[in-house]
């Protein structure tokens, strides 16, 4: 029971670590080509308000595939039959949650361990199935103001900017009105 209790301590590991990786990825989109030790260059692609218009599933599968690498090679004990077996799909793995006026990037995995023996049936027994999840905010305060930005220009430039503001007119007139009274 130790080294299965061990070997969910390193998958949750693996599942922190990625988690706060993706997040830090979807937070600064330089970052990818920084680690790599490469130097940024005019094709970068910035993904200008990408915080409104979609999500980051180049960074998803990309965390997806990693985290599953990882699990698959290196979570082991001391018995050499003894693994953790995933069930979660690699296109799975990773989301950007994307909330409007905040985003997280979770990274799950659903996965058993196994006994290091087989019994006469020939399958693995399964002594623990577990699940792994690490969410973690993706802060990112320019693109916050970029997005906003981005949605009082779009507003301010049509119509319905002067309905909302006589309506909101009528009303605090109304409030003032009643309070009045």
């Amino acid at each position: 029971m130790g080294n299965a209790f061990f070997m969910k301590s390193q998958v949750n590991s693996v599942v922190t670590t990625y988690a706060i990786r993706g997040a830090s990825y979807c937070s600064d989109s330089f970052l990818e080509t920084v680690r790599s030790g490469d130097l940024p260059s005019y094709k970068t692609n910035i993904e200008p308000y990408s915080g409104i218009f979609g999500g980051k599933g180049d960074i998803e599968s990309a965390i997806g595939a990693e985290v599953v690498k990882e699990l698959r090679g290196n979570t082991s004990t001391a018995f050499s039959g003894m693994k953790a077996v995933i069930h979660t799909p690699s296109s799975e793995v990773a989301s950007y949650n994307n909330k409007v006026l905040y985003a997280t990037f979770s990274v799950q995995v659903d996965y058993s361990i196994n006994l290091p023996i087989r019994i006469m049936s020939g399958e693995p027994l399964s002594i623990m199935d577990v699940s792994s999840r690490a969410e973690i905010a993706v802060n990112d305060a320019p693109e916050f103001i970029r997005n906003t930005d981005m949605i009082l220009d779009l507003f301010h430039g049509t119509k319905v900017a002067k309905t909302v503001s006589d309506a909101f007119s009528k009303i605090h007139a109304f409030i003032e009105d009643f309070a009045n009274k």
